[in-house]
């Protein structure tokens, strides 16, 4: 902060007063050598260096008034006498000029030179004003009155020292440059900086001017930056060279140099740093100058662009090197290890929040040389692949492959590593094999290793192998080695080969003996992992114990490792209990254990607790990274809330951050919400081509999602082409990741849907002959091709299909555990078969299989349970349907009972979070049409109530059957009301809310607590078809749609985002909110039968005698009836006018459609 303007004009008049002996020229910073060294340490070629003034120099000369200011002086001239030399502040351009208060005092016998006392530090480019009436207050007279003032303040001289001096208590954070400056102005206003301790003076500016460095990217300006170095200046002048010792005066020089940096007087500086490294100083009086590299690089950075930054760490490149290069720090001296940290920290953080790191080495193509280019690249490369950004680092190096430089083989080998951690394996193998495995020595050593932790990392056991056999006979085995070996067997939860290899590495030892490598936690994680991956709780509980045993504490990863265990088997429960186990353990859950739990969640298709614990994870102060919101993104489309799906996307897109660069993860998820909201395949297909517009290489997942969008559009040719592709693909990148399980069952069950069974026959044998292991979905899409043959043969061959199954091996059931555990692969295998038996009502054979999937170890799940609900539905079998509600109703109470992953004491629902919003949507129809049915219209309203009060949300085809319901218990007027103050009302909300799209959004959360109670309903609807046939008819309307509007325009492809906010908002079949035809026609039906005079009555619970005809009727009851139906009528038109106008519109198309089909 400023000071006011009395103590500006007060410290203007102590400015004046003479003291001999204070250094005034930054300039001459240099000389700090002179005093250590003699005047032989610096070549004669620098003596005269600063002397000569040529050209725009010249042009640039100093006005003589302030010439006058100044005392010549050599490079070696006499340290006695210092005065200010304005020469100091001008540059090329700009001018930065000393404000009175903070001039340094000068020689009583120097004539006074003009300031201007208009503000406490003038702007960059301010001229001073020459003359005037400041010229008579600097005199004699004026010096004369500020001793005076000054010897009256003389008592409060040392309240100030010591106000000033408590500085050095101040916390970094207590050290702001406002507080300091205050507290050296005060004491400078009562003479008190006169007494202060040079050493005390000296650390002050040191500890100021790097709080200034520190604010580079804080809210102050560059301008403000500038005057704070100006003031460190100042402050460095007070302090006389003669009172310094070698050692202090170098210090000071140095802090003076970074003070020039900080006031972008960039020439001084580096001047000063060449001197310095002419001198060869040793390693104990570095310590100082690396901070003056650091604060030179900052100001270049940040005054004059990254560009330059780099050409001078270019120019110094022999020196700095090893600072900003090497990750081992302990190479170097101890004195110069922070120093060097600090310098590699800068420089690190610099390059990685560059805008476009590949771009600096196509923009400087022509500047720098071919070695300069390559030593940058290769420091880009190092930068972000620390950073965790191989995939900006991979941008680097086919920018220098671009330029045909080089890059070295360690660099391409460390991004291939980072690309392997971060499951960028198609691109990390494509990478390692440009590498040459001719190589020798350190290098072949790197390669070995490269290539083990890339092979082990992605499971493939066979390339691992062949890698550490060779790492072993060289004798280059080293124990993370030993741990990549087994996370190659681990990660295919080859339980078997594992604990194996842990027993050869690690036998146990004979009585009395030591084991001569104990095993680290690395290995029991690993062999951890193994059990994790098949679900295998006993096991991993069985290497917990032997851990514990051992005296190995678990850490992080491996409570990670059992965490994603449970999530993968959705129990929720467990999850909770292995996240509070972290606490108590000191470990709070990181990033990684938080994605976890919402990956769980996205299982359950539950979008709205997924941000709750999103919301959780930022309340507990933990970084979200890009896989965190790529998950949470899912979490929208497993849910079909595409809002969310849209609303994560165009946050992402819009972040600033480079970790939120959109990744291929990025783009696969939202190309699935594209496929299971039934785009059409053009549309899919042009976003799949655009990726390369946007530098994303598709990988097997990508590939996968065209082909299921191809299958669902029928286009089954199209789709084999594109499996060919990947093959081919395949052998280009030596990998076999893209021809998967996945994607050769998405074509198998395209073809079975055509009912080409020939060629899907030929899938299903060519991936045994791959060697190929299919999961339960693949077994389902057979069963499901049996099933929908819909004929007594093709359920048998089901169901001996099934049988086939479950007669195999337990132990050699790969597809149980990829499925996420046996109840959920018995889930998928299951389905097709009762989904068919629930068609042709037939509870019996429903229930038949329900029960053998329980005994085969099945959960009930509510999916299940609702197709046995739906099955006794379609017989009318009331009692049934009332014992099966109950089971479905707790089925989903135990799983909305999310409460322990907040920890004690904070429910999700006290803040506003509902349970899961459509887990009860499908049943609760399906209960509310077989109660409707059989005339419990009381039961209906005693559920609805129940379902309202524990927090359960409905959705539009909920309403739909409600409104049905209330016609079928007479309630005419109620079910008009649902119409016209719900249905009608969230449809014209939800066409509001899915039309507008914040393309820059501040929070990625969509149902936030801030938002709207009617919002966040609105929203919690429209799951995603699951269905290939309903994605089909999905995909065929959508088609049609889009060629009545024209192609879409290339500039929304280009926004990924677009089509699918388009999608959303104009099809019937994805605006869920909205009157189902059935409805309407229900409705129409009771307004007719009013109009005509007919009492709608309400459904009876059991078969009694038929109701009296209306001919049985005396004239009194027909006339009261009729009457009775005129009042209702007019209540209808008055209180729900929209749903009559709706009801009666659709009556009119129908007629209309009716007389069209008849004629």
């Amino acid at each position: 902060m400023l000071e006011p303007a009395g103590a500006i004009i007060f410290t203007s008049l102590l400015a004046c007063r003479t003291t001999a002996g204070y250094c005034s020229s930054s300039r001459s910073a240099v000389k700090v050598i002179v005093r250590s060294m003699g005047s032989t340490g610096l070549p004669e070629a620098s003596r005269s260096r600063l002397k000569r003034t040529k050209g725009k120099e010249r042009a640039d000369a100093i006005p003589d008034g302030l010439a006058r200011c100044t005392f010549a002086h050599t490079l070696f001239g006499d340290y006695d006498q210092y005065a200010m030399d304005d020469r100091r502040w001008i540059s090329d351009k700009k001018r930065v000029f000393i404000t009175p208060e903070i001039i340094p005092r000068q020689s009583q016998f120097h004539r006074p030179c003009v300031r201007s006392p208009k503000s406490s530090l003038m702007h960059i480019g301010q001229k001073p004003v020459l003359g005037g009436p400041m010229m008579h207050k600097r005199t004699a007279a004026g010096l004369s009155a500020a001793r005076t003032a000054s010897s009256s303040a003389s008592s409060s001289r040392s309240d100030r020292l010591l106000q000033f001096t408590a500085y050095k208590t101040w916390s970094k954070e207590e050290f702001t440059l406002e507080k300091a400056w205050a507290a050296y102005s005060a004491a400078l206003t009562r003479g008190a900086i006169d007494v202060v301790e040079t050493s005390d003076l000296l650390d002050f500016a040191t500890r100021l001017v790097e709080r200034a460095e520190a604010s580079y990217d804080s809210a102050l300006s560059l301008e403000e930056l500038r005057n704070w170095g100006v003031r460190v200046l100042a402050i460095l002048r007070r302090i006389a060279p003669e009172r310094l010792s070698p050692k202090q005066e170098l210090f000071r020089n140095c802090v003076l140099a970074r003070a020039s940096a900080l006031a972008h007087d960039l020439d001084e500086a580096t001047d000063f740093l060449q001197h310095v490294m002419e001198a060869r100083l040793p390693h104990s009086d570095l310590v100082h100058v690396v901070p003056v590299f650091e604060a030179v690089f900052l100001s270049m950075v940040h005054n004059e662009g990254i560009t330059r930054g780099l050409t001078f760490l270019l120019d110094h490149w022999k020196t700095l090197a090893p600072y900003i290069r090497g990750r081992r720090q302990y190479a170097l001296p101890p004195s110069l290890v922070n120093p060097a940290l600090a310098l590699r920290t800068t420089v690190h953080r610099v390059l990685r929040e560059a805008p476009s790191p590949a771009r600096i080495l196509s923009q400087q193509r022509t500047e720098w040389d071919k070695d300069q280019r390559t030593r940058i690249g290769e420091l880009l490369m190092l930068v972000l692949n620390d950073a965790g950004l191989p995939e900006d680092a991979l941008d680097v190096l086919e920018e220098m492959q671009n330029q045909s430089l080089t890059a070295s083989v360690p660099s391409r080998l460390l991004l291939v590593r980072e690309l392997a951690r971060a499951d960028f394996f198609e691109l990390a193998t494509s990478i390692f094999w440009q590498v040459t495995d001719s190589l020798a020595g350190l290098s072949m050593k790197i390669h070995l290793s490269t290539g083990l932790y890339l092979f082990g990392r992605e499971g493939n056991v066979e390339r691992a192998e062949e890698h550490y056999d060779l790492l072993q006979k060289n004798g280059w085995v080293t124990a993370p080695d030993v741990a990549m070996l087994m996370h190659a067997s681990a990660v295919v939860g080859d339980t078997r080969r594992v604990v194996a290899l842990f027993h050869q590495f690690f036998p146990e030892p004979a009585d009395g003996e030591v084991p001569a490598a104990p095993p680290l936690v690395i290995h029991y994680s690993t062999v951890i992992l193994a059990y994790a991956q098949r679900l295998d709780t006993d096991g991993m509980n069985h290497w917990l114990d032997r851990m514990a045993k051992a005296g190995v504490m678990p850490d992080e990863h491996v409570y990670n490792i059992i965490l994603q265990s449970y999530a993968k088997r959705g129990d929720v429960e467990f999850v909770s209990d292995v996240m509070s186990q972290m606490r108590l353990a000191g470990m709070a859950p990181n990033h990684v254990a938080y994605t976890t739990v919402i990956g769980a969640l996205a299982r359950r298709k539950d979008p709205v607790a997924a941000e709750a614990i999103f919301k959780r994870c930022l309340d507990e102060g933990v970084k979200p990274d890009r896989q965190m919101l790529v998950t949470l993104m899912n979490a929208h489309v497993e849910a079909g809330s595409w809002q969310g799906v849209i609303r994560v996307f165009d946050y992402l897109k819009a972040s600033r951050f480079r970790h939120f660069r959109l990744s291929p993860a990025v783009y696969n998820t939202i190309l699935k919400a594209y496929v299971l909201i039934g785009a059409p395949f053009s549309i899919v297909s042009a976003l799949f081509d655009k990726l390369s517009d946007v530098k994303i290489r598709p990988d097997a997942y990508t590939f996968a999602l065209l082909v299921q969008s191809a299958c669902d559009a029928g286009m089954m040719d199209v789709a084999a082409q594109i499996f060919r592709q990947m093959d081919q693909i395949s052998e280009q990148w030596r990998s076999n990741r893209h021809i998967n399980t996945y994607v050769m069952t998405i074509l198998m069950a395209g073809y079975l849907r055509v009912g080409d069974r020939a060629r899907a026959k030929k899938v299903y044998d060519e991936m045994r002959v791959r060697e190929v292991q299919p999961t339960a979905v693949t077994f389902a899409s057979v069963v499901k091709a049996y099933s929908t043959e819909d004929t007594d043969d093709g359920l048998k061959s089901a169901e001996d299909f099934i049988s086939y199954l479950m007669n195999t091996d337990p132990d050699g059931r790969q597809w149980e555990i990829a499925a996420g555990g046996r109840e959920a692969a018995l889930d998928h295998v299951y389905s097709p078969l009762m989904a068919a038996y629930t068609r042709r009502a037939d509870p019996g054979s429903v229930e038949r299989l329900f029960q053998t999937m329980l005994n085969a170890g099945g959960e009930p799940t509510i999916g299940l349970l609702s197709m046995l609900l739906d099955a006794h539905r379609r017989k009318g079998d009331t009692e049934a349907i009332l014992k099966t509600w109950p089971q479905i109703f707790q089925r989903a109470m135990d799983m909305s009972n999310i409460d322990a992953l907040f920890g004690e004491g904070e429910v999700p629902s006290q803040n506003g979070v509902r349970r899961h919003p459509t887990l009860l949507c499908i049943p609760l129809s399906i209960y509310i049409d077989a109660l409707s049915a059989g005339g419990l219209h009381l039961e209906i309203a005693l559920t609805w109530k129940k379902l309202q009060m524990f927090g359960f949300t409905f959705d539009s085809h909920n309403w739909n059957h409600l409104a049905v319901a209330l016609v079928r218990a007479g309630e005419i007027e109620r079910a008009f009301e649902t119409l016209e103050k719900v249905i009608i009302p969230y449809q014209l909300q939800s066409q509001r809310i899915i039309s507008s799209r914040p393309t820059s959004p501040e929070t990625p959360l969509l149902f936030d607590s801030t938002l709207e109670e009617d919002v966040k309903s609105a929203e919690a609807n429209a799951p995603a078809i699951r269905i290939a046939e309903r994605r089909a008819a999905a995909s065929k309307r959508a088609a049609t749609w889009f060629e009545g509007l024209a192609n879409i325009e290339e500039e929304d492809l280009n926004d990924f985002g677009h089509p699918l906010h388009i999608l959303h908002q104009v099809s019937p079949a994805w605006n869920q909110w909205k009157p189902h035809n059935a409805t309407l026609d229900v409705l129409g039906w009771a307004l007719a039968s009013l109009e005509r005079g007919q009492v709608v009555e309400p459904v009876q619970p059991e078969k009694i005698a038929e109701m009296p005809s209306d001919e049985d009727e005396d004239e009194e009851k027909r006339v009261a009836k009729a009457r009775l139906c005129d009042e209702t009528l007019k209540r209808l038109h008055t209180n729900s006018p929209q749903a009559v106008e709706v009801v009666q519109h659709h009556r009119r198309d129908r007629a209309l459609r009716t007389r069209d089909i008849q004629a």
